[in-house]
């Protein structure tokens, strides 16, 4: 689980009734909000003819806006080519699991995924990547 973003919201806590007033002191309240993002599992999957990719959010706060990016990537030489990517709105209220899928290709995969959004009217952007996984032929023809 990798940390996405943290708000801090200070606001004045209010004065008790049955104290007077100049004996109350004015002391800011502090609230932290939290999204995170993470993959399970850790690595792309094999389906039937298909690699799948999963990602998830966690927000302690619904975020005002929130906007996921999936994308299943594939070692090329040196570089990383994106073979698949989707996208999704859903607001992790307090959770979502999001989801990309490709057709089969032996090779090395990952996982990347970038939320982006508000929250506590604060925007934010993270991008992650899972583990890598070697699939093979035999595992495509399955």
């Amino acid at each position: 689980m990798r940390h996405l973003f943290t708000a801090v919201l200070a606001g004045t806590a209010l004065l008790s009734a049955a104290a007077p007033v100049a004996a109350a002191p004015v002391v800011p309240a502090r609230a932290e909000f939290q999204c995170n993002l993470g993959f399970m599992p850790t690595k792309p999957t094999v389906g039937v003819g298909s690699i799948v990719g999963n990602a998830w959010a966690k927000c302690s706060v619904a975020p005002e806006v929130h906007h996921m990016t999936l994308t299943l990537e594939r070692r090329d030489g040196g570089a990383w080519v994106s073979e698949e990517i989707a996208h999704s709105d859903k607001i992790p209220a307090p959770r979502e699991v999001y989801e990309v899928k490709t057709r089969c290709m032996p090779g090395v995969w990952r996982v990347a995924a970038t939320a982006s959004g508000s929250l506590g009217g604060t925007p934010f952007a993270f991008t992650d990547f899972s583990m890598e996984r070697f699939i093979t032929a035999p595992e495509c023809k399955r």
